[in-house]
């Protein structure tokens, strides 16, 4: 039998895999994600840079909160100080021993930490200093790293099951 504990951590990520998906989506939606070159030429329009922005921002956030909840509830600490958001990056892509697999693979975690830097800038300075050309090479790369993030905790979703249904026995 799952601990009702880690049914409620998989619930809170099969949502943000649900936010995910909703982001994913309106970028999908509006071509932002194919034919690079009317893209470049689109986020020269600051408000449209602006908006991309706030989705890639929220994109890094959804998978924030997933690797929060998961270092709350298994591995008993989430990492606190100035440089939290990128031990916490960090903290997911090792395994702990007799507790969890990794979360995500060394090579994903790179590609999310561009993500963050990005999230850290766009907090951080007014919308009409957005890097159009940042945004543009963050957006080339998103469908690779939804998919494999999309792949890699569903992965960790079913190692965790099959660990706790080889222990139950």
């Amino acid at each position: 039998m799952i601990p009702v504990d880690l049914l409620i951590v998989e619930q809170r990520i099969r949502e943000e895999l649900r936010n995910l998906a909703r982001l994913y989506e309106s970028l999908e939606k509006r071509t932002l994600l194919q034919d690079s070159r009317r893209r470049r030429l689109e986020l020269q329009d600051e408000w449209l840079a602006r908006a991309v922005g706030s989705v890639l921002h929220d994109f890094y956030s959804a998978i924030e909160k997933t690797f929060r909840v998961i270092a709350r509830d298994l591995d008993g600490r989430v990492p606190s100080g100035s440089e939290w958001h990128s031990e916490l990056l960090t903290q997911m892509a090792i395994a702990i021993p007799g507790t969890r697999p990794a979360v995500i693979s060394a090579e994903l975690a790179g590609s999310l930490n561009e993500l963050l830097g990005f999230r850290h800038v766009f907090r951080n300075v007014y919308g009409f200093h957005l890097a159009a050309e940042k945004i543009d090479l963050l957006l080339e790369k998103l469908p690779q790293i939804y998919r494999e993030y999309e792949r890699e905790i569903n992965g960790f979703l079913q190692t965790m099951h099959s660990i706790l249904a080889g222990t139950a026995e």
